[in-house]
């Protein structure tokens, strides 16, 4: 059972907090059979995203083309998107005001069991219970998750960091944020640009692809107007010239009010 952890990074470099959350999230795959996936969103240079493998992490997720501060929704998107993504049933958070505010809205895209303020692995996995903190951090308690997919905030301080001397591989991630929710809450307020996929879509020569690609964006932000068609982060040396052609000329067709 895969485990997916956020790390937060500050300007570019990983506290303590990263680390224990991750050395508790490989605690937790251990537990459940499965490894731990790490996200990261922001720019983080390649050194600093391998050294989460050595607290346990055996994939890094990099959402390096991602701006920074973003709003409570987009993060959520993203981190949504990486569940999805890695298929993970467990996802390991702080929690701290950015856990607190975030983990919630979680719970309800995914349709996921949280536990806040945790400070234990979980004690069994069929189903998940697992110790947390209550009345003010006064007393625990414990907490049993049903659904298929749980969300733990970590209380911070409360898992010792365990170096395993391991190594991650890093990939780069497009969290694909959708557009349609965006347009939804801030249509009237922001022009939109994007999101034509240049990380596969714009990479090969299937024009008809291309143009599914267009139809998905239009709609999803064209209503309204205050919208600009482009691709998803940059046009590459990877893009193949005629998809990126096409996507201009099939958007022209097409975008007209």
């Amino acid at each position: 059972m895969s485990v997916l952890v956020y790390t937060e990074n500050w300007d570019g470099k990983f506290k303590k907090l990263s680390y224990e959350l991750v050395s508790y999230a490989k605690s937790v795959a251990t537990m459940l059979g499965g490894d731990v996936t790490a996200l990261s969103i922001g720019s983080v240079d390649q050194d600093e995203l391998s050294t989460l493998g050595n607290y346990g992490a055996s994939l890094v997720l990099s959402a390096d083309g991602t701006p920074s501060g973003l709003d409570n929704q987009v993060y959520t998107s993203i981190i949504a998107a990486a569940m999805e993504k890695n298929g993970a049933k467990v996802l390991v958070m702080a929690h701290n005001n950015i856990g607190k505010a975030i983990a919630p809205r979680l719970s309800v895209r995914l349709k996921a069991g949280l536990a806040a303020a945790v400070t234990a692995v979980p004690e069994s996995a069929g189903p998940l219970v697992v110790s947390k903190k209550v009345f003010s951090g006064k007393a625990f308690g414990k907490v049993e998750i049903l659904t298929e997919r749980a969300i733990l905030t970590l209380s911070q301080n409360s898992f010792e960091l365990n170096e395993t001397g391991g190594t991650a591989s890093v990939e780069s991630f497009d969290p694909g944020v959708d557009m349609a929710a965006v347009k939804k809450d801030y249509g009237e307020i922001l022009i939109l640009v994007g999101n034509v996929d240049c990380g596969e879509i714009l990479c090969q020569s299937d024009l008809e692809k291309v143009r599914a690609e267009v139809r998905r964006c239009m709609q999803q932000a064209k209503q309204g107007g205050r919208y600009i068609l482009s691709d998803s982060n940059a046009i590459h040396s990877g893009c193949h010239p005629d998809a990126v052609m096409e996507m201009f000329r099939y958007a022209r067709e097409i975008g007209k009010y």
